[in-house]
């Protein structure tokens, strides 16, 4: 961030309120604002200064108050800037407890949310985790809901960078409850908030490649649509999900969400957006698609970025089918390309998809083509082409089998007849397929219209229902009054009364006969949904009939001499009471009209009249005979009847008279080889055997050693082992006895030459382990580090410039990445290339010549051979092959070792002397680097059959004064006394001794066999 941006953004939390007050009582604040304005303009140039300033303000505060909390936000600032974390941490503190009484509510939120995201840029983790828990403690104590959630996403995404996904889950479960409802369900209201969590829950399990929750996630995350997210967090979640669909496979649903993720990303300005369009230029050359995703609007400024640029030409060569061009693209942009572990893991089957169009495109004008021509034609090995063949016969893409013995794949064309039969099946399962859809669609429409009608009859008879029960009441009601009447005795005086109620009753039957118009009315509409059919069949149905005078009405019908039938409803269900069919199906209403029946009108069509009939089966129609008498189809072609296959003829072939009788003599002459061999084997080690007893007897014992130990010349007087003989010896005297039976009282000696070897020595530094020395590695960087970042917090170094990549771009500049990318996105790729060149200009300059690597090795034999000389003997039963002889011949002289290799007809010794290291180096070689049953030259041709069992053993090891040889060579002895006379004069006759007599079973498991 730059400093025109810091200043732009203090200004922006700063308030110009004008208050009209007395004078007096605003002097205190006008001071606080000029000391506040005075070190706000020592920020720049002198931020010491200004700190100290800002300070006063704070102290000359008698109450918190505004300017306090402006010269606290800038000391906090300011220190973060000079890279004082204790210090910012601390003057934080100081800031929090303002927020709650000293400044309003919205005023504090929003300066919290500034310093947030100021030290968002930081890179040390540590200090921002303390930071955002220190926020989050005291807003714990204020119940400010909204930016404790603000900062708990802020930490969120802390632990996300820093891989803690156990912190992660346990903060994103918290977010997550935050943000339900009352009745544990997700509060729509909070969409936002929702979206953000999702986000980073969705990259968590991305990252740790949890599929199962990632997909249901995802869902969740498309579910919610109350929310107005930032375009970034959707191409978070449209990334992830792109990813969890190249794992299943699903290449079309990752093309779309890669390109919806692109278009977030594009819209929010992040640079993640060219990582993206990677993923997206992949998943549609995955999808097989002749679509370029460069054609589209939004791609297509980006078609010549410099990042694209190799993903644009890897589209044009998949396009063109260019095999060639193609694997030339990846080679030369391997850094571009292949570095993303994600799109490295499906260059394979990126691969795969266009060796398999091109090998398509190659074998379409063949019936018969050599394997290892298709291989030289992709630029793969032949088992490649094998396993592609096998993949698109098994998928059915090509029709052809594979042989194996002469490498050749058969390729088998259909012939006309066979295309038209496939057409012809493609035909009748199309035809099959759409009958079956017509038939559907009937089946539904006439169950459609079946359930319609019932509603409709259900209806009518529930109203009929309703109307002659209305009916019965009244008529009840009538019946009641004339009883009264009848019963009343009424006096002459009361005539005008009873003329009073004839009238009355005149009225009533008006009445009634309005009411019989109605039901007239209903019947007619009844008639026209009842089939007049149904009363038939129902009172011929043994459930439907219903005995005289039963049942509501029953009296009426009985009296007028009808038979009553039950009419049933749309369920099966009898009707209402009251409604019923006579013999001849005309609807009787039980009512004051009884014995008037009303006749069902009838219509011009017959379908209304018509019960409906039982639903019908389908029929299955069986297969005609046209299709299983081929003779009786009228297309069948008698030209293009299947005929059985023509067995081809083979000749005979008869063995030669005398072949077998002549194998069999040729095993036996080998067999007899091999026994002759055995024989004269055995011969000669019988001889070797008897020669090598005769040289063993020739040879003269070591002479012993002259003069005495350095231990033992303190108890001989002359010096000299024939002291013991003669029995002078200072083991037991009268005066000072040195050895009695209690105990030994030895005479100090010092050895020779201590005293000389002390006053020169150094001391002798201490053995550290490699740990050990890891450790005061790390120790001392520690201490250097400490004693620079001390220096930096005094002021007598500068600050180190933030270390900037394309990674971590957007969090260390922030604000000003986003205002000019494509400059910073330079600067920040020359700086990259700057702390390259430094860093391999140092391990240059550190590198050391030619001279001095030879320097340093001979320093380390030289103080190898300082500690010891050591020598080793190994036995060889043949050293005849070159390229052993090389290997034994170089590495002893690069290890700085001399001696001879001795080599004789039935076996060969190599003696070494040299430093400890360089002996130990020199045995791991011969025991088991070299794998001395091998036989096979270079070339390719063998040298000897007897190699076969070839072994080296370890005769002897151990440590000599000093060398022996000069240099190292090999010798061929020819005879016994060339040999004898070059051992006797380097002294080491008896090594030959050793070797002569050593055998196999005396290694004691030494020997190592590969």
């Amino acid at each position: 961030m730059s400093d025109d941006d810091f200043m732009m953004e203090e200004e922006e939390d700063e308030d110009y309120d004008f208050d009209y007050e007395d004078e007096d009582g605003d002097e205190p604040d006008v001071d606080l604002e000029n000391k506040y304005y005075n070190a706000k303009g020592h920020k720049e140039d002198e931020p010491d200064v200004a700190l100290v300033e800002f300070q006063g303000v704070v102290e000359a505060e008698t109450e918190k108050g505004d300017w306090g909390f402006k010269a606290l936000k800038q000391m906090v600032k300011l220190s973060f800037k000079m890279g004082n974390f204790d210090k910012t941490l601390e003057y934080y503190n100081q800031l929090l407890p303002y927020t709650k009484a000293a400044v309003t509510r919205n005023y504090s939120e929003k300066s919290i949310n500034n310093i947030l995201d100021f030290i968002s840029s930081s890179s040390d983790m540590a200090f921002m985790e303390k930071f955002y828990q220190t926020t989050l403690n005291a807003l714990k104590d204020a119940n400010n809901d909204r930016l404790l959630v603000k900062t708990n996403l802020k930490l969120a995404k802390l632990w996300l960078d820093r891989k803690e996904f156990g912190r992660l889950s346990k903060i994103l479960r918290q977010l997550h409850a935050s943000c339900q409802a009352d009745d544990g369900t997700d509060d729509q209201r909070k969409g936002t908030h929702l979206l953000e969590i999702f986000a980073l829950e969705i990259q968590m399990y991305t990252e740790t490649k949890n599929g199962k929750k990632l997909k249901a996630l995802y869902q969740q995350c498309l579910s919610v649509k109350s929310a107005i997210p930032h375009p970034r967090i959707m191409g978070v979640i449209r990334e992830c999900g792109g990813k969890m669909h190249m794992i299943e496979k699903e290449w079309d649903q990752a093309q779309t969400d890669f390109f919806e993720s692109f278009r977030n990303y594009d819209e929010a300005g992040s640079f993640q957006r060219i990582q993206v369009l990677k993923y997206l230029v992949l998943a549609n050359m995955l999808m097989e698609s002749k679509i370029n995703p460069f054609d589209s609007q939004e791609t297509k400024p980006y078609k010549n970025d410099p990042q694209i640029v190799a993903m644009t030409n890897l589209v044009s060569a998949y396009q063109r089918r260019d095999i060639r061009e193609f694997e030339k693209i990846l080679r030369e942009n391997r850094t571009t390309i292949m570095d993303d572990p994600f799109i490295r893991a499906y260059i394979d089957d990126v691969l795969k998809n266009i060796r398999t169009q091109v090998l398509i495109r190659l074998i379409k004008p063949y019936t018969r083509i050599e394997i290892s021509f298709i291989s030289r034609q992709l630029n793969v090995p032949a088992q490649d082409v094998e396993d592609l063949l096998v993949g698109l016969i098994l998928d059915k893409k090509i029709a052809g089998h594979i042989d194996q013995v002469n490498q050749r794949l058969e390729l088998q064309r259909q012939t006309t007849g066979d295309l038209r039969y496939s057409a012809m099946d493609k035909w009748s399962s199309n035809l099959e397929t759409l009958y079956n859809a017509n038939i559907n669609k009937i089946r539904a429409m006439m169950a459609a219209a079946k359930a319609k009608a019932e509603e409709a009859k259900a209806r009518a008879l529930a109203n009929a229902a309703i109307l002659q029960q209305r009916a019965q009441q009244q008529q009840q009601q009538q019946q009641q009054q004339q009883q009264q009447q009848q019963a009343a005795q009424l006096p002459p005086t009361a005539a005008s009364a009873s003329g009073g109620a004839a009238a009355r009753g005149g009225a009533g039957l008006s009445q009634l006969e309005l009411i019989r118009q109605k039901k007239e009315a209903l019947q007619a509409k009844l008639n026209r949904v009842i089939p007049a059919a149904s009363a038939g069949q129902t009172a011929a149905s043994s459930s439907g009939s219903r005995p005289a005078g039963v049942g509501v009405g029953g009296a009426t019908a009985a009296a007028s001499g009808q038979r009553t039938t039950t009419v049933k409803g749309g369920l099966g269900m009898d009707m209402a009471p009251g409604l019923s069919r006579d013999a001849e199906g005309n609807l009787i209403i039980n009512s004051v009209t009884a014995g008037k029946s009303v006749k069902a009108p009838s219509f011009a069509t017959a379908k209304v009249n018509q019960k409906p009939e039982p639903k019908k089966e389908l029929k299955i129609l069986s297969v005609p005979e046209e299709f299983t008498n081929p003779e009786k189809n009228p297309y069948f072609d008698e030209n293009l009847a299947a005929a059985p296959r023509e067995r081809r003829s083979r000749p005979l072939k008869f063995a030669q008279q005398g072949k077998y009788i002549n194998i069999a003599n040729q095993i036996r002459s080998e067999q007899r080889a091999v026994q002759m061999r055995r024989e004269i084997e055995e011969a000669a080690q019988a001889n070797i055997e008897e020669d090598d007893q005769q040289i063993k007897d020739g040879f003269t014992k070591r002479e012993v050693l002259k003069g005495v130990e350095w231990w033992d010349a303190g108890f001989l007087p002359n010096k000299t082992y024939d002291d013991i003989k003669d029995g002078h010896v200072r083991i037991e005297t009268e005066d000072d006895p040195l050895i009695t039976h209690y105990i030994q009282h030895p005479v100090p000696i010092e050895p020779p030459n201590e005293a000389a070897q002390a006053a020169s020595a150094k001391p002798r530094p201490l053995m550290l382990t490699t740990k050990e020395r890891k450790r005061l590695r790390r120790q001392r960087r520690a201490e250097l580090l400490k004693e620079k970042q001390d220096k930096i917090r005094l002021g007598l170094l500068p600050p180190d410039a933030p270390k900037v990549k394309l990674a971590n771009m957007m969090r260390v500049l922030g604000q000003e990445a986003v205002l000019n990318p494509t400059e910073i996105e330079m600067k920040v790729r020359q700086q990259v290339a700057d702390r390259l060149q430094e860093h391999l200009d140092h391990n240059a300059a550190a590198k050391l010549t030619h001279d001095q690597r030879k320097a340093k090795e001979s320093k380390k034999k030289e103080e190898d051979v300082a500690k010891g000389i050591y020598v080793s003997l190994y036995k060889i039963n043949d050293l005849s092959h070159p390229q052993k002889k090389f290997k034994v011949d170089k590495n002893a002289t690069q290890l700085g070792l001399t001696g001879i290799v001795l080599m004789y007809p039935t076996f060969s010794i190599v003696l070494v002397e040299g430093g400890h290291k360089a002996i130990n180096q020199y045995k791991k070689l011969m025991l088991r680097r070299i794998d001395w049953s091998d036989n096979t030259r270079l070339d390719g041709t063998e040298v000897s059959e007897t190699t076969i069992d070839n072994k080296c053993l370890l005769v002897w090891e151990g440590q000599l004064r000093e060398r022996q040889f000069k240099t190292f060579r090999f010798l061929k002895a020819t005879n016994d006394a060339q040999l004898k006379q070059v051992l006797v004069r380097h002294g080491v006759q008896h090594y030959w001794d050793q070797a002569l007599g050593f055998k196999e079973e005396d290694m004691l498991g030494a020997e190592v066999t590969l």
